[in-house]
C-alpha cells in the first residue's frame, strides 16, 4: 500500500465513514480510513432509536433507504421518572425516530466507502501523529495481527477515533470531558411503552448518581443501560455492576423491567461534556465523539456524527486551497453550524443540571422533593411544548 495520502481518517465509525464518502463524492482522491477493530462497526454501543433522516438521504443518494437496516420509522415521546416512580414527567417531541440497525447500517455505509475508491484498513491501531516541517503528517501505525509497524505520510488528518482520540491528544485539543462510563445491553421480554424512558437516581451510601435509560425496539426488546456521572459518582467506581444492582432496586425500574432478562451486558464509554473548541490544529481536524459533537444526554450520537462528518467532508471538498488559513475559515463553519450550537446549547443546560441534581440531592427523597425544578431544567434542555 502506498504510504503518500491527501487524507488520513483515524476511525471507521460513523463520523470517519461519513467524512470519508463525502470527500470522496467531492473529487478528493487518495483517502485511507484506519480502523483498530477486526470489522467496520464491531465496536459500536448498541442499537439506538435515532432521528434526523435528512442526513442518511444526502448520504444515501436514492434517498432514505428503508430495506436493510431501517425497520420503521414514527414519534416518539420521552418519560421521566423520579426514582420512586411517583413523579414523572413527559415531554412532547414530534420529531420522527427511526429504528436502526446500526451495525448493519455502518457495513453498508462501508462499501459505499469502498465503492468511492477509498481505501479502507482494519486492524490498524494508530499509535502517533506527527506534524512534520512542510505541514503533512505523518500517521504511525500498528498492524494488530501482524504485530508491525508502518508510517503513512498525509496532507491531512481526521481524527474521528472517539471519546479518547489520540489525535486530540498530540494535537493538544480538548477532550470531551467527563467521559462518562456507561453500562448497556438489551432486554428481551414484553415491553409495550413505546416511548424513551429517563429514571434519575442518586444512592448516598454508594456515592454514585446518574440516569437509567430504556429504548424500546418494538414489544419485545428494548435497549436498555445506565448513566453514571462523573464529578458527580466518584472515580473509579467501586464496581458497576454492584451499582447496577443498586439501579435496580428503584421501583420504577424493578417495575418496568425483569432483570432476568438481560443480554449483552457490557460497559463502554460516552462523552457527556458537549462539543469542545477548538476542533482543528496542524493540519487536523477532530469530529464525532473525539469532538464530544454527540447529544450531551445520549439518544442521538450516531446520527449526529454522521451529520458533522458530511459537514466536514462537503466543505473540505469545495476547498480550493488546503492552506492553514483554509482549514481555519472551515473549523469556523463547523463551530457555527445549526448542529454544534444546538449542541453547546444543549450542554450549557444538562451538565449544570446534573451537578445541581446529583450532588445537592443526593437522595430519592430529595429528587422528589425537587422535581418541579427538575422538570422545568428538562423543559428548556429539550423544548418541551406541554
Amino acid at each position: 500500500m502506498k504510504r503518500e495520502w491527501n487524507v488520513v481518517i483515524i476511525g471507521g465509525g460513523p463520523a470517519g465513514l461519513a467524512s470519508a464518502l463525502t470527500l470522496a463524492r467531492n473529487g478528493v482522491k487518495k483517502i485511507l480510513v484506519l480502523e483498530s477493530q477486526p470489522s467496520i462497526g464491531s465496536s459500536l454501543k448498541g442499537q439506538s432509536i435515532h432521528y434526523k433522516k435528512e442526513i442518511l438521504s444526502k448520504i444515501f443518494h436514492s434517498g432514505l433507504p428503508t430495506s436493510s437496516f431501517i425497520s420503521k420509522i414514527d414519534t416518539y415521546g420521552r418519560n421521566y421518572y423520579s426514582p420512586s416512580g411517583k413523579n414523572t414527567f413527559h415531554l412532547e417531541d414530534e420529531t420522527q425516530r427511526i429504528w436502526i440497525d446500526f451495525r448493519i447500517f455502518l457495513t453498508e455505509l462501508a462499501k459505499l466507502v469502498i465503492d468511492a475508491n477509498v481505501s479502507v484498513r482494519i486492524n490498524s491501531q494508530v499509535i502517533n501523529v506527527v506534524s512534520l516541517r512542510d505541514g503533512k503528517q505523518e500517521i504511525v501505525v500498528q498492524n494488530l495481527i501482524e504485530n508491525t509497524q508502518t508510517k503513512f505520510i498525509t496532507n491531512l488528518v481526521i481524527g474521528a477515533e472517539g471519546c479518547r482520540s489520540i489525535t486530540a491528544q498530540v494535537k493538544k485539543l480538548p477532550s470531551p470531558h467527563p467521559i462518562c462510563p456507561i453500562i448497556r445491553g438489551h432486554h428481551f421480554g414484553e415491553y409495550e411503552e413505546n416511548n424513551m424512558e429517563f429514571i434519575l437516581f442518586s444512592d448516598e451510601d454508594e456515592k454514585v448518581a446518574g440516569t437509567c435509560f430504556i429504548f424500546p425496539h418494538g414489544k419485545k426488546t428494548a435497549e436498555f443501560g445506565v448513566i453514571f456521572y462523573p464529578k458527580v459518582s466518584i472515580d473509579p467506581l467501586p464496581s458497576v455492576w454492584k451499582i447496577w444492582s443498586k439501579v435496580l432496586t428503584s421501583p420504577v425500574v424493578r417495575d418496568k423491567i425483569n432483570s432476568e432478562q438481560f443480554y449483552e451486558l457490557g460497559l463502554a464509554e460516552i462523552p457527556m461534556g458537549g462539543p469542545v473548541s477548538p476542533i482543528y490544529s496542524h493540519n487536523s481536524f477532530i469530529i464525532g465523539e473525539a469532538a464530544g459533537q454527540v447529544t450531551p444526554t445520549g439518544g442521538s450520537g450516531i446520527l449526529t456524527s454522521l451529520e458533522m462528518g458530511y459537514l466536514l467532508g462537503e466543505n473540505l471538498g469545495n476547498l480550493v486551497d488546503w492552506t492553514n488559513e483554509g482549514f481555519l475559515q472551515i473549523e469556523r463553519e463547523i463551530l457555527q453550524s445549526a448542529t454544534h450550537q444546538k449542541l453547546t446549547t444543549m450542554a450549557q443546560l444538562a451538565l449544570p443540571f446534573r451537578k445541581q441534581v446529583f450532588e445537592e440531592y443526593r437522595t430519592w427523597e430529595r429528587i422528589d422533593q425537587e422535581w418541579k425544578g427538575i422538570t422545568e431544567i428538562l423543559k428548556l434542555a429539550f423544548g418541551s411544548k406541554s
